[in-house]
């Protein structure tokens, strides 16, 4: 398992160059982030040391991420600049575009299905251009795979975490079943299966 970690991280290592972090960038919301930078400030803080691996170069370049989750702005102009297509599909209406819904059943607007768009944003939102917030990997392509804008199956999980293994690096999963606050459901049979497959498959 070591040797495979090691094969996995050298892909992205063997292609880095060191990035010149000259000043903050001007995205709207980036004095809020103080996660990603608050050692700036006080070297006693304690961040994600997220500044530190941009100057080492790992800014997410040539890294595909895949948001499994309700939906993605496809246009949103902080996610656009990074969006990939070969890396999104929606499972619940069967097409490739993964915009989310945001109309209930009842004709009213909604926001419930905005949670793959905030995601998305955290990991590869562009830098410097502005608006909202910056990504931590603000280089890295992003797409959208949605499941969860409607009834969703064990099946269906397997699908998703299955979708194009050969092309995709990373899955992000930020959702799961409903606990009590003591125990976690884990994943079902086929989605277990995927998720064994996704580590030999992309990993080695």
């Amino acid at each position: 398992m070591q040797q495979d970690m090691l094969k996995f991280d050298q892909k992205f290592v063997g292609s880095h160059k060191a990035w010149k972090y000259k000043s903050p960038p001007n995205d709207k919301h980036w004095k809020n982030m103080w996660y990603l930078h608050r050692n700036e400030g006080d070297k006693t803080a304690m961040d994600h040391n997220v500044l530190e691996a941009w100057r080492l170069g790992y800014t997410g370049k040539g890294v595909v991420v895949a948001i499994v989750d309700d939906g993605l702005e496809i246009n949103h102009p902080d996610i656009k600049p990074n969006y990939d297509p070969l890396a999104s599909y929606d499972y619940n209406d069967r097409d490739h575009d993964p915009t989310p819904n945001y109309i209930d059943k009842y004709g009213f607007y909604t926001t419930v299905n905005s949670h793959g768009t905030n995601c998305a944003g955290i990991v590869a939102a562009a830098f410097n251009n502005s608006l909202c917030v910056v990504g931590i990997a603000f280089n890295a392509k992003i797409g959208g795979i949605k499941i969860l804008d409607g009834h969703y199956t064990d099946a269906l999980e397997a699908e998703a975490l299955s979708r194009r293994l050969d092309y995709v690096d990373i899955y992000s999963n930020s959702w799961g079943p409903e606990d009590d606050g003591k125990t976690l459901e884990g994943p079902l049979e086929l989605a277990r299966i995927a998720i064994k497959t996704g580590i030999k498959e992309v990993c080695i």
